[in-house]
């Protein structure tokens, strides 16, 4: 008995990994696919631009609220049923030429992805013991990073068998394949009445939620700093790289075949950050991966962002991509264990909404201000005021709690 409940343990995590490495991969050779769809059908950049701002103005629309609906439902439900949406609706992309359709079918996937990724942050939490977290979390990184490597490799062979349409259902399967995965798994404990609510998401119990959580902003200084460090950094990396193409041609000078090896370059820098974490998990301190991976992150941008030769380029990419992998798993990490677990899902909806909403902020502000100055100026702009915020978030956290009013 107790052996087949030490394989259930042992299982479970397995699965759950699985079904996100699959969702992972299947999200990048889609992204890639409807890329080449968009622009084949409009022969414009700016119809291509308007997919990447589509997913922050989902979560815009949906993280206010979806906390309050994470924090109540079925989660292990509710992964399997937002999996299968997701299957339906690529399938539906791949059979349809209406460019608008495209388009709302999109918003719909990415609306769908920011109710998801709360919704699993919230179910790992409850599913993988508090010391085995960070490791698991570690693994989740490497698998992120095997999805950002192999995504692109497994789409370009695709292409050579497949039309842009085939390659996209295969992404709609992806999901449906992740979904059956999820059946395997518990279903977890609702904490619904443990928090005193009854009845249907409501405006007022919205407002409710929304006062819970800035009271838990207030009263919890160390944890606020960390989310804005973090938020802050993901904010900075996505205004920095919706140039990064541009960069790499107009600055560099690069080929096709050199920027591809660059953003190779940067994959193998996340799998090797994931991989040394996998190794010595028990040896680093989730601050240590945090706050020392931030600043190298940053260090690595600076880096990039002043390079005028491809090889100081790509030691700035390999450093920033290997300490973003520790950023990622040691905030996870952070946030399992300090966040209430049923709370969880609203707060990191919340912090997701703001952060969606300066990432839409900092990337048009980067885009005018490269039309403005140039491509290289904004960039170092921008990597230096990255620098500087975790320099001074960094003081923050330092500094013992009390000592401003002492």
């Amino acid at each position: 008995m107790n052996r087949v409940k030490k394989d259930k343990q042992w299982l479970d995590p397995v699965f759950l990994l699985a079904a996100l490495g699959i969702s992972t991969i299947g999200d990048w050779i889609f992204l890639i696919a409807l890329n080449l769809m968009v622009l084949n059908k409009t022969g414009s950049p700016f119809a291509v631009t308007i997919l990447y701002l589509l997913r922050p103005a989902a979560m815009i629309v949906t993280n206010i609220w979806a906390g309050s609906l994470v924090d109540r439902i079925d989660q292990r439900n509710t992964m399997i049923g937002l999996d299968l949406f997701r299957g339906a609706l690529v399938l539906i992309i791949a059979t349809t030429a209406n460019l608008s359709l495209i388009y709302g079918l999109v918003l719909l996937i990415y609306m769908a992805s920011s109710i998801s990724e709360p919704t699993t942050l919230s179910y790992m939490t409850k599913l993988v013991p508090v010391e085995k977290r960070k490791r698991f979390n570690a693994w989740r990184s490497l698998l992120d990073s095997g999805g950002f490597v192999l995504g692109p490799a497994i789409a370009g062979l695709l292409f050579m068998v497949s039309s842009l349409n085939g390659v996209i259902a295969l992404n709609g399967l992806c999901f449906m394949v992740a979904a059956l995965l999820l059946v395997k798994l518990p279903r977890m404990k609702v904490f619904e009445h443990e928090m005193g609510v009854s009845g249907k998401i409501s405006l007022s119990l919205l407002l409710e939620d929304l006062k819970a959580v800035w009271h838990f902003t207030k009263t919890s200084r160390r944890i606020t700093v960390t989310y804005c460090l973090v938020g802050l950094l993901m904010v900075g990396a996505t205004a920095i790289d919706s140039l990064e193409a541009a960069f790499s041609k107009n600055v560099l000078y690069l080929s096709d075949k050199e920027y591809g090896f660059l953003v190779s370059i940067a994959g193998a820098g996340y799998v090797c950050g994931a991989l040394t974490i996998i190794v010595l998990n028990k040896r680093l301190d989730n601050r240590l991966m945090v706050w020392g991976g931030a600043t190298l992150v940053a260090f690595g941008y600076v880096l990039y962002g002043f390079s005028e030769i491809t090889v100081q380029a790509a030691v700035g990419f390999f450093l920033l991509s290997f300490f973003m992998a520790w950023v990622q798993t040691g905030f996870n990490t952070f946030v399992q264990q300090t966040v209430p677990t049923f709370m969880l899902g609203r707060v990191s909806s919340m912090y997701g909404w703001v952060e969606a909403l300066l990432a839409i902020v900092a990337t048009i502000g980067v885009g005018v201000t490269a039309e403005m100055i140039s491509i290289q100026g904004s960039v170092m702009v921008a990597t230096q005021w990255m620098s500087g915020m975790v320099v001074i978030l960094l003081g923050v956290f330092l500094i013992p709690k009390g000592a401003s009013r002492k």
